[in-house]
């Protein structure tokens, strides 16, 4: 029974082994953590190495014990088979106790050495997690600063990439500019006609007209010249400019931005076809040169120079026109306006002008808009819906520039706003020009979302009774015509009234010749009388001596002092009379004089203007 007991307890010590277990636990422990510190880092290398060692060489021996306490517990297993002697176990007992204890001996001394070898691992932990620590501490202050740096750089490099984009994109726009330069000093011209000719002929017919023709209807017609100056003015711009010929010339203009060039889009192009040029109309593509639309077989694009001679330009060159490449040049020494031609059925016998706007400080550019304007026919002018009112600067222009040219206004962007809305806006912009005194043919409004606005525009546009000016320096001449057939005809008047004030001079001077005679007679009479009665004569003392006379010759000598006195009244009379006529026929022949001159001064200025005309005419 006490045999029995022992070999339990004996296999039941080698069966349970907590011990390892725990050992093995506590090395798999170690294992895991000497690995991951191996993973963090190496800078504790030296002796976590020794640790490593040592710990592997625990393993080996515990491993060697471990082989060992298998070879007992296999020694044990095959005992129980054997009968033993009381002897037999004996020895073998001392000798496996003997051999067990001292496994168990060397087992305690490397659980301690583990113990050990824990602690120190627990302490290189601490020590690495604090290095950990202040390693983390000095990589997050490392990090923030490099953030910092990085930052600072990357603003730089994006500024600096920003101006390389910049220096880029001016040195495109600087050598898209000088392109467009060169094209432009490059263009050839785009009419046979001889400009220059034409711009010489009309400016030697207007300036005659001017300073010659003005003064011979003002000083010698007395007829008002005070639209003399506009009527030249359209006459020669519709000389040189043959797309304002004979045709109605539409002015679309506003504020910046208000939409004029959208808005000739859409005449232009109502279908939104991809394949018709459009005038540019971003903000940055405004208009800033007045630019002429007219009907053509083929679209072309034309510029007029200073000088007045037209030239052509491909179409790539005009939607270089653009603000930021105009900017970059002194265009406006370079272009005068465009032309451009489209072949667009809504646009026959129109010309329409689309104007930069009123919002340029460029003065050289306002006079020029103000110049193209007076060209119109009719001025349509655009309000942005959005604004909400006429501004003090458009009323100034229109009360300062359009006075006497028929005014539209259009509502434009009109699908940005409720009826109630455009009701109410039209109602204010209607009392604002009625307080300025500014008369608006009729209000209109468009937008290029809904064609029917521009329908009902190129109504009113085709319903316009416009006459056209291309006639006036014919109609110029045919008035001095007619003033000068009419003074012919009034210097023949006066010549007329001067031969009948002769023939009455004439006949009141033999008047007064006759009634001399007669008065000759009466004192011829009265004579005889007095001598007749001379010696009756008793002197020409005071008191009672008197003539003496008979009766009958008192009454004869009466008579003739009635007659004498009759005929002297009557010489008055006839001499006030005659005087009365020679004095007409001085002023007369005063004014004949000057119908003289006058009419002399009207043949001459007739005759040059005839030449002129002439030689303009048959020129062209």
């Amino acid at each position: 029974m006490a045999k029995e007991n022992f070999f339990t307890r004996l296999f039941s010590f080698f069966k349970k082994k907590p011990e390892d277990d725990k050992l093995l636990e506590k090395i798999k422990v170690l294992e895991s953590t000497l690995a991951t510190y191996q993973k963090r880092g190496t800078n504790d290398g030296a002796q976590i190495e020794q640790l490593s060692k040592e710990n592997a060489d625990s393993k080996q021996q515990i491993q060697l014990y471990k082989e060992q306490i298998a070879a007992i517990e296999k020694k044990l297993e095959e005992t129980k088979k054997i009968q033993f002697s009381g002897l037999e176990i004996g020895e073998e007992y001392l000798a496996l106790k003997a051999d067990f204890d001292a496994k168990e001996k060397e087992l305690k001394k490397l659980e301690k050495d583990i113990d050990d070898l824990q602690e120190e691992v627990e302490e290189l932990q601490d020590d690495k997690k604090e290095q950990k620590k202040k390693f983390e501490r000095e990589i997050e202050q490392k990090i923030e600063e490099f953030h910092k740096v990085l930052i600072q750089l990357t603003d730089e490099k994006e500024s600096l990439a920003a101006k390389v984009k910049d220096l880029e994109t001016d040195k495109k726009l600087k050598s898209d500019s000088i392109s467009f330069v060169n094209n432009i000093l490059n263009a050839k011209d785009a009419d046979s006609k001889d400009y220059r000719y034409i711009f010489g002929k009309t400016t030697e017919i207007c300036n005659y007209i001017q300073n010659e023709v003005v003064d011979v209807f003002k000083n010698i017609l007395n007829r008002p010249v005070t639209d003399f100056a506009a009527n030249l003015y359209k006459w020669r711009n519709t000389e040189l400019k043959t797309w304002l010929k004979d045709k109605k010339v539409i002015a679309i203009v506003g504020e910046f931005s208000s939409g004029k060039t959208s808005l000739v889009n859409k005449i232009l192009n109502p279908n939104n076809d991809p394949k018709i040029i459009e005038l540019p109309t971003s903000s940055k593509e405004t208009t800033a040169i007045p630019t002429y639309i007219e009907y053509a077989n083929d679209f072309y694009s034309h510029f007029v120079a200073p000088n007045g001679e037209l030239k052509r330009i491909d179409t790539a060159t005009f939607q270089m026109t653009k603000k930021e490449i105009l900017d970059q040049v002194n265009v406006l020494s370079l272009i005068d306006t465009f032309v451009l031609g489209y072949k667009n059925p809504y646009i026959q016998n129109i010309s329409i002008l689309d104007t930069p706007g009123f919002g340029s400080n460029n003065k050289k550019l306002i006079e020029k808009t103000v110049a193209s304007i007076k060209e119109a026919s009719a001025v349509f002018w655009l309000i942005d819906a959005n604004t909400g009112e006429m501004n003090q600067s458009s009323i100034n222009t229109i009360k300062e520039h359009l006075k006497g040219t028929e005014l539209y206004i259009i509502l434009n962007k009109c699908d940005t706003k409720s009826d109630r809305d455009l009701a109410s806006l039209e109602a204010k912009v209607r009392s604002t020009v009625q307080q300025q005194g500014i008369t608006v043919k009729q209000f209109l409004r468009f937008s290029t979302k809904n064609d029917m606005y521009r329908v009902q525009l190129m109504n009113v546009i085709n319903a316009l009774n416009v006459q056209t000016n291309s006639n006036y320096i014919a109609a110029v001449k045919s008035l001095l015509d007619s003033s000068l057939k009419r003074k012919e005809e009034e210097y023949k008047g006066i010549q007329q009234q001067i031969s009948n004030l002769i023939y009455n001079k004439d006949r009141k001077q033999n008047e007064i010749r006759n009634n001399t005679k007669s008065a000759v007679d009466a004192c011829r009479n009265l004579g005889v009388t007095f001598n007749e009665h001379q010696n009756s004569l008793l002197g020409f003392e005071y008191g009672d001596k008197y003539y003496k006379m008979k009766y009958e010759d008192k009454e004869r000598y009466d008579r003739n002092v009635v007659r004498i006195t009759e005929i002297v009244n009557r010489f008055s009379s006839q001499n006030n009379e005659l005087l009365n006529i020679e004095n007409q026929i001085t002023t007369l022949a005063k004014q004949t004089e000057e119908l003289k001159a006058d009419k002399k001064r009207i043949e001459q200025a007739t005759a040059n203007l005839s030449r002129l005309i002439t030689e303009y005419s048959n020129k062209r």
